[in-house]
């Protein structure tokens, strides 16, 4: 079993430390512990409650720096207006290097940027006007022979990574196995891949819509980093295959099946088409898989991953396509419109059961800042390959032909900053302007341990400083108090229901995810006055419509 030196947690173990045990100056006296109510730098709170956060969403938007998108006069007036009211200000997240993909390749497997995922797969060579870069292996893709420095890390050229290489999705696999039947998982990961294939990226043919497990041909050119216009017989295409770091790892796209049961189109929204939702009156209509699978807590993954396309994440400033809420062309995108993203598709994450029960987590940042700021933090060292994570040398022709200038220091990605939103943990409108994290995260020590994950390394105290690691000389005791709630929350084992007495128990499938609900006798439909205040397992909508059999409460 290979031994991960950096996170497979990434940013959703970071999330659960910093709800359960951060410091963070501007918290409610009611999280601090009584001992601690004269220490205004640190804030002491216990684990949460075992089960208490089972599902975690990453919103993940592109390109901005913290000050520009919660500073003044910002764009994102939804974000700063309605989000940060709801959750907690993350003020000191740093990205871990420049440009796109090796963010997303971080923050799901722990793998330390390489010349070639910092450039995003481009060569010294591309062609500006096309940016056509590059869908290859990365070989020879052996583990550094210093281990000792560089634990789990793999040398080489090109930017897949081997099979024996795990990431976040692979641990959850062995937790909880996907469905023999359907390959459905316990994560997903939902990207706006909204139209059929059209010869960029190959992909199967979504029963939705769009396609699933979309990605260039392997060790052939990539020709999704710049968004293709509509023609006379196609729509635009605004999706980006180096903005889905799951495509980048043969122990996920090798699973054919799997991978097209769970890197699946995000869906479409209906702007201005008022539904209900759960009993919440939602201002849109939406379709597709992510509305689908939150009707109900047992079809929520635990892990679900969100990757707007290059217009709605605010990569592009002028869009090829269609934003949200549909302009084309220059204004379009940019930070304006991640927050029309954020204003129509995160009212449908918080009226979904896990969210109003408390019971999601819902984490939206950025995959770096901006180009120039090469800043890092948390003792982000550099891996084997690139000893700059924030700039890559094959990208020094074209800032030249650009005119962009080199990130010096390039020790990072930049500040960023992260939201975090649960109505039941997350004090609304709080902000952390003490703690400092980065995509691996202090959380990637508490990982190590974890029912079926992979081994993570020594612990810090024992080895020298690397990339992800505070150079802190031990584990802090809040992170130590938050351990034992994030095996809990996203490894925890599989919960168990008793069937009846003296019989033996068996696993509560639905408890999980995958697993349909069984049918029931059908029951009249719930009173007017109280749909929308039941929890999921009692809302009856109609007598015909399927019925949840009885679990235990835990479920």
């Amino acid at each position: 079993m290979i031994t991960l030196g950096r996170s497979l947690c990434s940013i959703a173990a970071a999330a659960l430390v910093l709800i359960a045990s951060a410091p963070a100056s501007a918290h409610a006296d009611r999280g601090r512990d009584r001992q601690d109510r004269g220490n205004h730098n640190r804030v002491v709170r216990a684990a949460l409650p075992s089960g208490a956060v089972g599902h975690i969403f990453v919103v993940e938007l592109e390109n901005e720096d913290a000050s520009t998108t919660f500073g003044p006069g910002s764009p994102a007036t939804f974000l700063n207006g309605t989000l940060l009211k709801q959750g907690e200000l993350i003020e000191n997240y740093y990205a871990t290097g420049h440009a796109s993909l090796d963010n997303y390749i971080a923050q799901i497997s722990g793998q330390a940027p390489t010349e070639e995922t910092s450039a995003d797969c481009l060569g010294p060579g591309t062609n500006l006007s096309t940016l056509i870069g590059g869908y290859d292996d990365r070989l020879p893709g052996n583990l550094d022979p210093n281990q000792q420095l560089y634990p789990g890390q793999v040398d080489g050229h090109g930017c897949i990574y081997p099979a024996f290489v795990q990431t976040i999705a692979n641990q959850l696999d062995r937790i909880y196995p996907p469905n023999p039947f359907t390959r459905m998982a316990a994560w997903r990961d939902y990207d706006d891949m909204g139209n059929q294939p059209t010869g960029r990226e190959l992909g199967a043919p979504d029963p939705l819509g769009g396609f699933d497990c979309g990605h260039p041909p392997l060790n052939g050119p990539d020709n999704t980093n710049a968004a293709s216009p509509a023609t006379a017989t196609e729509p635009a295409d605004q999706y980006a295959t180096r903005h889905n770091g799951f495509m980048y790892f043969h122990s996920i796209i090798d699973d054919t099946a799997e991978c097209d049961a769970n890197v699946v189109p995000l869906g479409k929204v209906a702007v201005g088409t008022p539904s209900w939702f759960d009993g919440t009156r939602l201002p849109d209509t939406f379709s597709g898989h992510l509305v689908n699978d939150l009707r109900h807590i047992w079809t929520t993954p635990k892990l679900g991953w969100i990757t707007p396309n290059l217009c709605d994440d605010g990569h592009d400033s002028t869009c090829a396509g269609p934003n949200t809420i549909g302009p084309i062309g220059a204004g379009a995108g940019g930070l304006h419109g991640a927050d029309e993203f954020l204003a129509h598709w995160l009212p449908l994450l918080e009226a979904s059961p896990a969210y109003r029960l408390g019971q999601m987590l819902i984490v939206m940042t950025f995959d770096e800042g901006d180009s120039a700021d090469g800043t890092a933090c948390c003792g982000e060292a550099p891996g084997p390959d690139n000893p700059t994570p924030g700039f890559s040398p094959l990208l020094a022709p074209i800032f030249q032909q650009l005119g962009l200038p080199i990130p010096n220091p390039a020790n990072g990605g930049g500040r960023i900053g992260a939201v975090l939103l649960d109505p039941r943990y997350v004090e609304p409108g709080s902000v952390d302007s003490t703690g400092h994290y980065n995509h691996y995260s202090e959380a990637t020590r508490i990982c190590s341990g974890s029912p079926g994950a992979a081994p993570m390394g020594s612990a810090i105290s024992a080895s020298p400083p690397r990339a992800g690691y505070s150079r802190s000389a031990a584990m802090s005791s809040t992170a130590r108090s938050a351990d034992a709630n994030w095996r809990r929350a996203l490894f925890s084992e599989p919960r168990r229901c008793r069937r009846g007495r003296g019989r033996a128990r068996r696993p509560a499938l639905g408890c999980w995810g995958w697993t349909p609900p069984p049918r029931a006798r059908a029951q009249p439909p719930a009173p007017a006055h109280l749909v929308g205040r039941l929890r999921t397992s009692e809302v009856r909508p109609s007598r015909s419509a399927p019925v949840r059999r009885r679990r235990c409460a835990r479920c």
